[in-house]
């Protein structure tokens, strides 16, 4: 069933991307399909259903399967909202009870969102990274989950770099929003960088200097 409702997200935003293709000029509620449901509802209908299936059938959404979504929805979007509904899904997939196999974490966020042109992250979009980058540091135990936060550990951080480019290509209220969480994981230091504070600082200063410069 999952394959099944994955294929047939694909096939239909193939045809969506034909329609938008041969007239430019069509919004997103103008394309009624079946005659019944309009574009946003065809994407999150299918999405709730596959959230639905993944929750109440107690599996994980496979490698193949969560790129294939990611394809179809962020990178081959045919409006910028199919992208933040995408957003706003792998988001929401990442929560408490993770629904996206934990073993493809890493791969999944390496090749596809960080792959992704930051300046097209939207608000849902800076949310599905944020979970992402850490899950998959705290794996790694860069990130270390402590109390209500996360302490670093390992400063070389998995999407680092992605989040700098965040902050020097978006928006103001996205790159904000990324400023803040660089903070975040740059400001609670473990003991094992605790013991070379200073360099530690000298070294996040440098880094902050040669971003800006």
């Amino acid at each position: 069933l999952v394959i099944l409702i994955t294929n047939s997200l694909t096939n239909y935003m193939e045809k969506i991307r034909d329609l938008v293709k041969a007239n430019k000029s069509l919004k997103p509620m103008d394309i009624l399909l079946d005659k019944r449901y309009p574009h946003p509802q065809q994407i999150q209908e299918r999405l709730d259903f596959l959230k639905f299936l993944l929750k109440d059938g107690q599996l994980w959404l496979c490698a193949d399967q969560a790129k294939q979504i990611w394809q179809c929805l962020a990178v081959n979007a045919a409006f910028s909202s199919d992208r933040d509904e995408c957003f706003r899904w792998f988001g929401k997939l990442m929560g408490e009870e993770p629904d996206l196999d934990p073993g493809i974490n890493k791969e999944f966020f390496e090749n596809n969102i960080l792959q992704l042109d930051p300046q097209l992250l939207t608000e849902s979009g800076i949310k599905c990274f944020e979970r992402f980058f850490k899950a998959v540091n705290s794996k790694e135990e860069k990130l270390k989950a402590k109390h209500r936060g996360y302490v670093l550990d390992d400063e070389d951080l998995i999407g680092r770099d992605y989040l700098w480019r965040i902050i020097m290509t978006s928006g103001e209220e996205i790159a904000f929003k990324a400023i803040e969480l660089l903070i975040e994981v740059s400001t609670a230091i473990g003991p094992h960088l605790q013991e070379n504070i200073s360099t530690f600082h000298e070294n996040f200063i440098n880094d902050c200097c040669d971003k800006v410069n």
